[in-house]
């Protein structure tokens, strides 16, 4: 459930002659916000669910700039984890593949500095992504067919708010030894 937007954007569009009239949660990437808009001097009545979201920012911090650098905090150190584990277990000789090639894993991969020297490959299940290259890091995506009989020894979930859906459609690789690596909120390591 995602609270982190409608205070700055009520303030927003209010500089710029508009008003949020209404919010709304809705499912899509793990959770997220749906903010309704018209200028000013529009007609929509303005819906309890503006005040609602407006108060549970609050309550939840989201006002104040500690919250921020605290959140800013907890991804470098997210970040230092990560990159350590996957450093480790390339060292070791492992192969790791990323899984699912959506923004926000391409956002992580970029801001940790995940290339194709931790990452051997992504498979993606859209055809629409498959031999393709991730942006700025410039990893191969492939068809989720190669991880069949590729012999990886680490998936690293990049659609981490999928990761149980994907670990179940592919529990073949468990038996083959085959671990998850579910890299957010902390880096965790799923047999």
């Amino acid at each position: 459930m995602s609270y982190l937007a409608v205070n700055p954007l009520v303030a927003f569009f209010k500089k710029n002659g508009m008003r949020v009239f209404d919010v709304q949660e809705v499912e899509s990437h793990g959770g997220s916000i749906r903010v309704f808009t018209e200028k000013s001097s529009g007609e929509h009545p303005l819906n309890k669910n503006v005040a609602r979201f407006l108060e549970k920012e609050t309550s939840h911090g989201l006002n104040r700039l500690a919250t921020y650098k605290k959140f800013s905090e907890k991804i470098e150190n997210n970040k230092r984890i990560l990159v350590r584990l996957l450093k480790r277990l390339k060292a070791d000789g492992n192969k790791i593949i990323g899984y699912g090639a959506p923004a926000k894993g391409n956002t992580l991969l970029n801001y940790f500095g995940i290339g194709p020297e931790l990452i051997d490959y992504i498979v993606d299940d859209s055809k629409l992504k498959q031999e393709l290259y991730t942006p700025g890091t410039h990893i191969r995506i492939n068809s989720t067919n190669k991880l069949k009989d590729d012999g990886a020894n680490y998936v690293l979930i990049l659609a981490w708010n999928f990761a149980d859906k994907i670990i179940e459609n592919h529990s073949y690789l468990k038996k083959k030894g085959v671990k998850f690596i579910i890299p957010v909120p902390v880096p965790r390591i799923v047999n």
